[in-house]
């Protein structure tokens, strides 16, 4: 790790390659874009999928909880997304204030995620883009959000987090659970122990087109 991060945890962390993670002085980071996080919706939608295009107060997936709901692809803002079933994102750019993922997340195309409050992991054994290219998922911290797993264990995440903030926070603790990417970010980083972040010249290549910006 190089600049100032603040990087904690007990046991071993092992980082394939320098630079998996990373922090960097307040303002030395390309700031986000939109700069302040977007209003969103109203109401609450109740719903087992798909979920189109557009501005949602709460979303609540329902339905059986084996079956993925699916989100179709587009730009969305949402003020909180309790995914109580498997989500599927289509291509697009999620603003979410509040994402509670009791499920596992996949991706079919290249999605950007970004955060204006929490984005949590309710449930052991979650996986985000499991399988898939670091590539196709970015989540994006604005200032003062969270990502954290609450100390669930076998949780994996493929895909680059990346925050200019320096009040923001990524705590990964559980054990174990392997992240494939990048974890850029001027605030804080808490790395539980036994855990891996590979960052190969694979992985490389597949982030280094990554923008900070809505597309």
């Amino acid at each position: 790790t190089t600049g100032t991060n603040n990087v904690t945890g007990s046991g071993t962390t092992s980082l394939q390659q320098t630079g998996a993670t990373s922090n960097a002085n307040a303002g030395a980071l390309p700031a986000l874009s939109p700069a302040n996080f977007p209003g969103v919706g109203t109401g609450t939608l109740n719903t087992s999928g798909p979920v189109a295009a557009g501005s949602y107060g709460t979303i609540n997936t329902s339905g059986n909880r084996n079956s993925t709901v699916v989100f179709s692809g587009g730009t969305y803002y949402i003020g909180t997304l309790n995914a109580n079933n498997p989500i599927q994102l289509g291509a697009g750019t999620y603003f979410i204030n509040t994402l509670n993922l009791n499920a596992n997340l996949t991706v079919t195309g290249p999605v950007q995620i970004f955060v204006g409050n929490s984005l949590g992991i309710n449930n052991r054994g979650i996986s985000l883009n499991s399988g898939g290219s670091a590539a196709d998922l970015q989540v994006n911290l604005y200032s003062g959000a969270q990502f954290t797993t609450n100390g669930h264990d076998r949780f994996s995440f493929t895909g680059l987090i990346y925050s200019p903030y320096s009040n923001s926070t990524v705590t990964f603790s559980g054990d174990p659970y392997p992240i494939t990417g990048a974890i850029i970010t001027a605030g804080s980083i808490n790395v539980g122990r036994r855990s891996s972040i590979i960052f190969d010249a694979t992985v490389q290549s597949q982030i280094s087109s990554l923008a900070c910006s809505v597309p």
